[in-house]
């Protein structure tokens, strides 16, 4: 039913695709999987009309050739797209959200807010970008029970993830991207989990000798009837050369308690020590001088600061510090996190 023949994508300084067939059949979950930076975000805005391909590549839908001109074309043709980022409108309901940019109206032109209980669209083709990322097991089995239903009813699903479980679970085929170039693709019962991480790395896995963690040493942190918005007294400590784990369901107050560690949220009771000694800590940086980091769940609304650059973004955390840190040394901290990180940059 989709066809993407010999595409090609080239944005300022990188090459996001070359030459990539790809064909999805109607009734089927097609997989594709490949390291951060393969292409796969980039083939899935092509298909939504996001972005158009080089000159010579070719997109066709039950064999006509086409071209996809922006997202409400794509939606037009039945295709439909989860994006891995979820981009909400806090102040809407979950109904609103789901129907963005296309509330049903009356004859009066207002919102019809019944119709918003139906169900949202109908697709031909429906792109899932890691869909699982940010969801509990419960959430992925219901998932995975829509999409069984959805191949049932003829819908082409096309499923990018990295977790080889869920591949191997509902995929029919897989197809491996690698630096923006088709590897291979699949039948998911003929392939295995190492085949295809070697294709995705371009070389064997080696599992290493296991060697036994370090003992724990002093205790290091300790969390004492710690109160906020979402969550009540929890208590708890982190010893040197651990690694301790915080689990629940989405919603359980996980990240809000981390959250208020590292002083992004009021706290409302309780307090935090540092090697024995009470911490006040009231801001990010107050959490920074005293050596704790954070990485956030939301990278993309908590993480970055997307209006400025790569190195100004890489050196955030220092500023928050009373170090002063020279021009030649930012450069040479962001150099050094563009290369061991691998990060893609145009200039």
């Amino acid at each position: 039913m989709l066809v993407l023949s010999h595409v090609s994508k080239t944005f300022p300084g990188v090459k996001a695709l070359s030459d990539v067939s790809f064909t999805l059949r109607a009734g089927e979950v097609h997989a594709v999987c490949g390291e951060n930076g393969a292409g796969k975000s980039t083939l899935m805005n092509i298909l939504v009309g996001n972005h158009q391909p080089d000159a010579g590549g070719e997109v066709s839908i039950n064999g006509q050739p086409i071209t996809i001109s922006d997202f409400n074309h794509a939606r037009a043709l039945g295709i439909a797209i989860v994006y891995q980022e979820r981009s909400l409108v806090d102040s809407l309901s979950v109904a609103e959200n789901i129907f963005a940019n296309r509330l049903p109206t009356n004859r009066w032109g207002l919102v019809d807010y019944p119709k918003l209980k139906a169900l949202s669209q109908e697709p031909k083709v429906l792109i899932l970008d890691e869909p699982t990322a940010s969801i509990a097991e419960q959430e992925t089995q219901t998932l995975f029970r829509i999409i069984r239903e959805r191949r049932a009813a003829g819908t082409g699903v096309i499923y990018i993830s990295h977790r080889m479980a869920e591949i191997f679970e509902i995929a029919d085929r897989v197809t491996v991207l690698k630096d923006g170039r088709h590897q291979a693709t699949l039948p998911v019962a003929e392939t295995t989990p190492d085949q295809l991480i070697r294709l995705m790395v371009g070389r064997d896995i080696v599992k290493m000798n296991e060697t036994k963690s370090a003992a724990p040493g002093d205790e290091l942190l300790r969390v004492e009837n710690l109160s906020g918005e979402r969550f009540q007294d929890i208590s708890f400590s982190v010893r040197k050369s651990e690694i301790v784990a915080l689990a629940g369901l989405v919603g359980a107050g996980r990240s809000e308690i981390t959250r208020t560690i590292f002083g992004m949220d009021a706290r409302t009771g309780g307090q935090v020590r540092l090697e024995g000694r009470l911490c006040d800590i009231r801001h990010p940086a107050d959490a920074i001088a005293h050596g704790i980091g954070y990485v956030p769940e939301d990278r993309k609304q908590q993480g970055l600061f997307l209006d400025m650059s790569v190195q100004e973004n890489i050196l955030a955390g220092t500023f928050a510090s009373d170090r002063a840190v020279s021009a030649t040394e930012q450069r040479q901290i962001a150099a050094r996190f563009k290369d061991d990180l691998r990060i893609q940059t145009p200039t």
